[in-house]
């Protein structure tokens, strides 16, 4: 597995009232939010449910990694970068320890947090084709449109390949405060790429550790079963 490019999310869920949200729309905190990272634009989004200051274009000192996004709500902080799970779960403890300073009051250093979710998101080279994902019968399907297609087209060459490939990962539980919200799993050919180029793009609601190795595990599975 050739890794292309990384980007890791995390979100964490906090009992209400931990974020004093209105004192962090006074104008000297939002510059301070704003300066943490540097961000290019730093707006407060009204129109979505609930309300966000969002971030964007943001960057980290030392190895220069970028801060795609950060989302504050009310009751919640989210955060993707350039880079693994562990540099997002570290840069989101910076955000809440600012976040928590800001507060109009004394509040404790050690909110009650609800729940952690991570995301991660790569595109990567893997070393087999979209076509090995699929059935031997489902692939006879796919070669019987494309051959029909060019019959009813002489003059050009079908060509056929996935778009998007992708699962819906739903988690319930009994707990009273929160609900999980449904995450993507994808294992898709990049957009943009020539169907021989093997280069995918990859998501799921795991640590980028785990994610790295379950793709690590599913190139090794086509390689054993070619072999064969």
């Amino acid at each position: 597995m050739e890794e292309r490019e990384l980007l890791s999310r995390v979100r964490r869920l906090y009992s209400s009232d931990e974020i004093s949200w209105e004192s962090l729309l006074a104008p000297d905190n939002l510059a301070k939010l704003r300066d943490l990272y540097n961000f290019r634009e730093f707006t407060l989004v009204r129109e979505t449910t609930p309300p966000a200051l969002r971030g964007t274009g943001g960057q980290v000192k030392g190895p220069v990694r970028t801060v795609t996004e950060l989302k504050i709500e009310p009751q919640a902080i989210e955060l993707t970068v350039q880079g693994d799970s562990e540099l997002a779960d570290t840069l989101l403890f910076e955000v809440q320890t600012q976040v928590l300073s800001l507060s109009a009051i004394v509040r404790s250093t050690n909110p009650k947090v609800l729940v952690d979710t991570h995301e991660t998101f790569c595109v990567c080279k893997l070393d087999f084709e979209w076509d090995r994902m699929f059935s031997p019968t489902y692939n006879e399907f796919l070669k019987s449109v494309r051959e029909r297609v060019s019959e009813e087209h002489p003059e050009a060459e079908a060509e056929l390949w996935p778009a998007e490939i992708r699962y819906v990962v739903a988690l319930t539980t009994k707990a009273a405060e929160f609900r999980y919200a449904p995450k993507m799993l994808a294992i898709e050919p990049r957009k943009g790429a020539a169907p021989g180029d093997r280069l995918y793009w990859t998501n799921s609601p795991l640590k980028s550790d785990q994610h790295l190795s379950l793709l690590r595990e599913l190139e090794s599975a086509f390689r054993a079963t070619r072999r064969q």
